[in-house]
């Protein structure tokens, strides 16, 4: 009973990790895959300490994939929690962490720059594998909600994701070429989620592969 109440999900690409999903119990969501942990520890320092759900535990549990994904799906809310913050309010608390840890003297004078798209930052408190936020219920239907609009889902890490929503006038296939350059760039290769880029639609509930 004391395990079922720490089995949690993650997403990682499904492409980039072939080999480990005929070794794991998995379903796929777009082209990234959902894939099971058993969370030891969490700190927000160092992160999770965790140990994979492989076929062989979970055949000598005797159970299946469709009730690990019921029992995480309860679990994550609850364990990790979500947050859904707007990048700006995300950039002046890691200004402030820098000032207070003395790696900058003062916080620079910014000015709000005009025409700056409403990106959100979607993760969870631990900031490690939030990208499963995803998955949470209601999550998507909420924030569409909250932005009155359909909105794209830019997978920035296998740690956070970014939300944008549906402009008129922007191209979302932009925006794919956008997330390729970053994870070329900026992402570690184990810490990219995918190139791809998705779309929110607030009428029917669904999530598409755009780029």
């Amino acid at each position: 009973a004391t395990v079922k109440g720490k089995i949690c999900f993650k997403l990682v690409n499904a492409g980039r990790n072939a080999a480990m999903l005929q070794e794991v119990p998995h379903r796929l969501w777009q082209d990234l895959a959902v894939v099971y942990y058993i969370a030891l520890s969490k700190d927000s320092s160092v992160g999770v300490s965790s140990l994979a759900v492989k076929n062989n535990l979970m055949e000598m549990w005797g159970v299946d994939e469709p009730a690990l994904y019921e029992l995480a799906r309860q679990n994550m809310p609850a364990l990790f929690g979500a947050e859904i913050t707007p990048i700006s309010d995300v950039i002046d608390a890691m200004l402030r962490e820098m000032q207070e840890c003395g790696q900058i003297a003062a916080l620079p004078d910014m000015e709000e720059p005009e025409n700056l798209p409403p990106l959100y930052v979607a993760t969870n408190e631990c900031k490690c594998h939030g990208a499963a936020v995803l998955l949470y219920d209601g999550i998507l239907e909420g924030f569409a909600e909250r932005c009155g609009s359909d909105f794209y889902i830019l997978p920035s890490s296998v740690h956070e994701t970014l939300f944008l929503p549906v402009l008129p006038g922007k191209d979302g296939y932009m925006l794919s070429e956008l997330v390729r350059g970053i994870n070329t760039e900026k992402v570690a290769p184990e810490e990219v989620l995918s190139d791809n880029v998705y779309i929110y639609c607030a009428g029917d509930g669904s999530v598409t592969q755009i780029g």
